[in-house]
């Protein structure tokens, strides 16, 4: 069966990524709170993106490079908290993220500004696909619009 695609509009260009990673990153930082609310929240803003890089197939190496990192950084983002959503780790009182339950780094702790700064770097990486995409768009563009050139020989039929 063959699929009819449909036509893209205005909200599905990577500007929009951008916009609303940058969003729910700042938003999740100015409400951060003891308890597991952040990690459900980068959870989800980590699947979000996951879908969305899923959603298309570069053509050119630099977009497919950004793909592949923004994913696997969306991937890890949804695994860790995942983990941590189900109490591996949590935020105490104290604002710091406490390990529970990762065997090696029980009990460790620091604070969790950092964690959700470190987590920023998907708000980077939706820029870094942005802007390989509008360079390929850009460099399309210019070759489609170049004028034809004529090229003409001094020589000439036989000589």
């Amino acid at each position: 069966m063959e699929r009819l695609d449909n036509e893209p509009t205005i909200f599905s260009h990577p500007g929009w990524r951008v916009a609303y990673n940058t969003v729910t990153w700042v938003v999740l930082g100015i409400t951060l709170s003891p308890g597991n609310s952040i990690f459900v929240g980068l959870f989800m803003l980590g699947f979000g993106l996951l879908f969305d890089y899923a959603k298309f197939k570069p053509v050119t190496r630099p977009r497919a490079i950004a793909k592949n990192v923004g994913g696997s950084i969306a991937t890890v983002l949804i695994v860790f908290n995942l983990l941590a959503s189900f109490g591996a780790v949590t935020v105490n009182e104290k604002m710091y993220l406490v390990v529970v339950s990762f065997p090696f780094f029980k009990g460790m702790a620091f604070d969790v500004k950092w964690y959700w700064l470190i987590t920023g770097i998907t708000v980077f990486m939706t820029v870094v696909d942005w802007v390989t995409e509008y360079i390929e768009n850009r460099n399309c563009n210019e070759t489609e619009t170049k004028p034809l050139e004529i090229v003409t020989s001094n020589t000439g039929i036989g000589g």
